[in-house]
């Protein structure tokens, strides 16, 4: 019984101790999102021309933004360490017994700040590899004969300039490709585990009804209408013909369209993606449009 109590007025405790983290933990989080700010930006300057002066200071912000990630990569592993010590001194529930209502609510505030914890981390150690891919590629001078060679008028694709350049180029296209894919199933694995996607999952669907029977149905209903109601004449090719280039343009835009909304509300893809999809979806319009009128 003795033992008892002392294990309830620990768990008792320990809320008071997560808030005084709560703090620590929040400005870990918050040098861990400027630091993925900071390298974005530092990557976006790369792709454009930079002189030595500028390339200098873009090192200096993307050493900034890696130092930053790992103190607070570090910083969020030491509290991380204490809430595993914390659920370990819970221990684990006994079948068939009846928990105290207490140390149920503190089981689940320490697992709750646990998922926190380690998504932080995760993110900080990206970051920070980003940062330090970012410096070494800024070392090299990649980006200057980069800039150089796109500044030059570009040589023919039959010729074996052109291949050398693509070639120079394809370690960092092929790591910016790589992290762009590594964010995102980090993110779909993260979320999946939440629970199931509903919204992606409709939107999916809706998806396959837009390109698929919304779009056959509407091409037979106008064919009906027009054999049926409309003259034999120009009016009723010019009508099918717009009718199908309309239809042919606004089912894959709106297929699209709902596929990635239903993507953005079930939290399955990072920020990061945003503008790609976005690009998607205008393609799925233009590639509609250029089906249709063909």
């Amino acid at each position: 019984m003795m033992g008892l109590v002392l294990v309830v007025a620990w768990t008792l405790a320990v809320p008071s101790a997560v808030r005084a983290q709560g703090d620590p933990a929040a400005a870990s989080t918050t040098k861990i999102a400027q630091a993925e700010v900071e390298v974005r930006s530092v990557d976006r300057a790369l792709d454009a021309r930079v002189d030595d002066d500028d390339r200098r200071a873009l090192r200096e912000r993307a050493q900034g933004a890696k130092d930053a990630t790992s103190q607070a990569v570090s910083d969020l592993s030491e509290q991380l360490a204490l809430v595993n010590a914390r659920i370990t001194g819970l221990g684990p529930v006994t079948p068939g017994e009846i928990e105290a209502p207490e140390l149920t609510a503190q089981r689940k505030s320490l697992s709750t700040l646990r998922t926190t914890l380690d998504a932080a981390i995760k993110r900080g150690r990206l970051a920070g590899v980003e940062a330090g891919q970012l410096i070494d590629e800024i070392d090299q001078g990649q980006t200057e004969q980069f800039n150089e060679k796109l500044s030059t008028k570009a040589p023919s694709p039959l010729s074996p300039a052109f291949w050398i350049v693509v070639l120079d180029q394809a370690p960092r296209d092929v790591r910016r490709v790589g992290l762009f894919l590594q964010q995102g199933g980090e993110q779909i694995a993260r979320q999946w585990r939440g629970g199931v996607p509903w919204h992606a999952l409709l939107g999916f669907a809706l998806a396959i009804l837009l390109i698929g029977p919304v779009r056959l149905g509407a091409h037979r209903l106008a064919q009906r209408r027009l054999i049926a109601e409309a003259p034999p004449s120009r009016v009723r090719r010019s009508a099918n013909t717009f009718w199908r280039v309309a239809v042919g343009t606004v089912c894959p835009l709106a297929a699209a369209f709902v596929l990635v909304q239903g993507l953005h509300w079930s939290g399955l893809l990072p920020e990061r993606w945003t503008g790609f999809l976005n690009g998607f979806v205008r393609a799925a319009g233009i590639a509609g449009f250029t089906a249709a009128v063909t």
